[in-house]
């Protein structure tokens, strides 16, 4: 109050002083700064992170494959279940595929906690070709590996009817050896015909 002079107050009086206060600037709302030291929400366990740069998203229907082409079992999917792992549809609480940077592939143990095969044995092993659209995997054990290929890739199955071979209508009769008879003249009896001697008869004993 010191600072307005009497002068001001006698030539514009008390309202003057009034508005004067009012028109004083209030302290602005602040928001409180985030704290760096406090750890980021927590995620749920559903969300996954972004698959790394050059990484093939596996995940989809896959379909036993020949190398024409055509189906050789049914369908099934890879769920993604990690930044680089996926599980068969039809056992996702076994095994999962656990891929590289390369494009190679691990089949481990699904829960380390329950797990399907002794801890560090990887049932299968292989990997998906640079378009994303062919995996090779060879199960331990097996020499030959199994082709998998995208469903819309995948022609349908094959089936080669099973005929019965086709019989000749008139086959070809063997002739038969047949025995012949001569025919009897009246009072006589029939004989048989005697087999002729195989071996040579025995020799006589020497006299002394």
């Amino acid at each position: 109050m010191n600072v307005i002079s009497a002068s001001f107050l006698g030539r514009y009086g008390l309202p003057a002083l009034l508005l004067l206060c009012a028109c004083g600037s209030e302290p602005a709302a602040t928001t409180p700064s985030p704290d760096s030291s406090a750890s980021p929400a927590p995620t749920t366990s559903s969300a996954l992170t972004a698959l790394a740069q050059g990484q093939i998203d596996v995940s989809g229907c896959w379909r036993p494959a020949s190398a024409s082409g055509n189906a050789t079992g049914g369908s099934f999917t890879f769920n993604r279940v990690g930044p680089a792992d996926y599980v068969f549809s039809t056992t996702p609480n076994r095994t999962k595929l656990v891929f590289k940077a390369d494009r190679s592939f691990e089949e481990v143990n699904f829960d380390d906690k329950k797990p399907f095969f002794p801890k560090g044995y990887v049932h299968s092993s292989g990997s998906i070709s640079e378009d994303g659209n062919t995996i090779s995997r060879t199960i331990s054990g097996d020499s030959q590996p199994q082709t998998l290929r995208r469903c819309e890739l995948v022609g349908e199955r094959v089936f080669v009817p099973v005929t019965e071979p086709t019989r000749n209508p008139n086959p070809v009769q063997t002739p038969t050896a047949e025995a012949t008879y001569t025919p009897l003249r009246p009072g006589e009896t029939p004989t048989r015909p005697q087999p002729s001697p195989t071996s040579s008869p025995e020799p006589e004993p020497e006299t002394p």
